[in-house]
């Protein structure tokens, strides 16, 4: 598996663990990968929705180990992440959860933006690694 994605929402947020604060070996690739994926995402976004942020889930959220992407790093995934979805208008508590009807297909289209290039980006770290074998 090369590359895990979780997808939640809601906060504008693409994290990456360790749930416990400790970074991966490879965190300097992970954030970069990361940080192109939300800018190929913040291109296409709504004006109104914020920009999103990416980081560590400990430093960007709360402390949250032992979630999906913690395991999925332990079970051989070298770029793991989860993807927190814009909230509800903007809102800041409970109703932030809700999805606006009327944002349905463009969470998915600006979702799969940042999705295409966390792929593409994982394909060539890959393909490097094995040409340097």
């Amino acid at each position: 598996m090369a590359l895990y994605l979780d997808i939640h929402s809601y906060g504008s947020l693409l994290l990456y663990g360790f749930g416990n604060g400790n970074l991966p070996p490879n965190a300097l690739t992970v954030h970069v990968i990361g940080v192109n994926m939300v800018q190929a995402i913040d291109k296409v976004k709504w004006e109104e929705n914020k920009n999103y942020q990416v980081g560590n889930v400990v430093h960007i959220l709360y402390a949250a180990s032992g979630g999906a992407m913690d395991y999925a790093v332990k079970a051989g995934a070298q770029f793991a992440y989860t993807f927190e979805l814009p909230a509800y208008k903007n809102k800041d508590w409970l109703d932030g959860f809700l999805v606006d009807p009327d944002f349905i297909e463009q969470a998915g289209f600006e979702t799969w933006e940042g999705i295409k290039v966390g792929a593409r980006s994982v394909a060539r770290s890959f393909s490097n690694r094995v040409q340097t074998v």
